[in-house]
């Protein structure tokens, strides 16, 4: 979800299918629907105020809503076949990290008065167990469900932490951390009780800090500036069309800009949750589910 990218690189490069179409692409339609629809929205987050700086996105409550949206069209086209398609497609949700980055760690948020991290996480747990068993009812019976990352190396938060150093900022990690163990959590208790279903966590958290701590080994150059964006680790200024920041090698980054990083990075993070290289996914890595 956040990182639209890694999704697209599981279907295209390691499940042998073309690029997934965007849900409000007008093209996304008919036979196309077939192969995967992506329903992610940049900025959006679990809850439905997550990331509303930027303007209209879809909650992930919204992207449920356009999943059925595409259901409908599913079952038209199928028919009684719809049931057993969904069963075997596979449903990968990356979300969260909006919910920290640019909610409950936005300056002028009123989060933190109201939720203390414990509180907070836990409100997003209740808020995802929903959303998941929602997707479960709608016939989904095969899901990838990615932790949050280390958010506190993203050059977002390195670059407004305030301190000197270009080191992660271990209170934002820990908070994605918190998030993380409850998650996994989560997921086992709705392999135990949604009877048919698989719900696989995949452990972004470990792969992303492998690759960062050790970064130069998986042949990048710089750890944490962003290749595009501008202040302090290259972090505090966005990456926009308009302005003289452009990218030279981004191949060399572990990050693109201030949030997100780079393909390079997603093709190795995305590898590890498939054939679990990175022994990233809990309780079977992608390739073994789609195999089941």
């Amino acid at each position: 979800k956040r990182n639209k990218r890694v999704g697209g690189w599981l279907s295209s490069t390691l499940l042998g299918l073309p690029l997934i179409p965007p849900f409000n692409n007008p093209n996304t339609t008919g036979s196309r629907i077939l192969q995967g629809v992506n329903f992610a929205s940049a900025a959006s987050g679990i809850l439905s105020d997550t990331g509303r700086l930027y303007g209209n996105l879809f909650s992930m409550d919204d992207q449920i809503a356009n999943f059925n949206i595409t259901l409908q069209q599913l079952n038209t086209r199928l028919g009684d076949g719809a049931e057993s398609f969904l069963a075997k497609s596979l449903f990968f949700l990356n979300t969260g990290s909006n919910d920290y980055v640019n909610n409950y760690l936005l300056p002028f948020s009123d989060k933190p008065k109201k939720y203390t991290p414990e509180v907070f996480s836990d409100l997003l747990i209740r808020n995802y167990n929903k959303q998941l068993m929602n997707l479960y009812d709608l016939g989904g019976r095969r899901f990838l469900v990615a932790s949050l990352g280390p958010l506190g190396c993203i050059p977002n938060q390195i670059g407004n932490s305030g301190g000197s150093s270009d080191s992660c900022v271990s209170q934002t990690n820990h908070l994605a951390a918190q998030f993380n163990t409850k998650l996994r959590t989560m997921l086992d208790e709705l392999n135990g009780s949604l009877q048919g279903s698989y719900f696989l966590y995949w452990d972004a958290y470990a792969s992303a800090t492998e690759i960062i701590d050790n970064y130069a080994d998986y042949g990048f150059k710089h750890q944490h500036s962003a290749c595009c964006g501008g202040g302090r680790s290259k972090g505090q200024i966005m990456c926009l069309p308009l302005l003289p920041l452009e990218c030279h090698n981004r191949s060399q980054y572990v990050f693109w800009d201030p949030y997100h990083p780079t393909d390079a990075f997603n093709a190795i993070v995305a590898k590890g949750a498939f054939q679990g290289t990175l022994q990233a996914a809990h309780p079977m890595n992608v390739q073994q589910l789609v195999e089941t």
